[in-house]
């Protein structure tokens, strides 16, 4: 039913091995289905969401195309977006 270029999307948690998480099942099911129609995905997210796991995953790190953030993530996320293609922007 949508089309969009970009979905921009945020999370309560980045896991470099669990992925994408979140809280909220109802809100999980919106983001799935915006990234599903979506032809690239930005998550933007504060740096306190980094190395942090919560209950549900809704998205691989393969899924992202952009992670936006406010300050310089650490050198290993450096090199996670490197190693994944995510552009990395802070």
């Amino acid at each position: 039913m949508f089309n969009v270029d970009i979905a921009l999307v945020s999370c309560n948690a980045l896991h470099k091995d669990l992925g994408v998480l979140d809280s909220y099942e109802n809100e999980v099911e919106i983001k799935k289905a915006m990234m599903g129609q979506a032809s690239e995905t930005a998550l933007l997210i504060d740096h306190t969401k980094f190395d942090s796991s919560v209950f549900l995953r809704f998205a691989d790190l393969d899924e992202i195309d952009y992670i936006i953030t406010d300050t310089k993530p650490s050198d290993e996320w450096i090199e996670i977006c490197k190693q994944r293609k995510i552009t990395l922007i802070y």
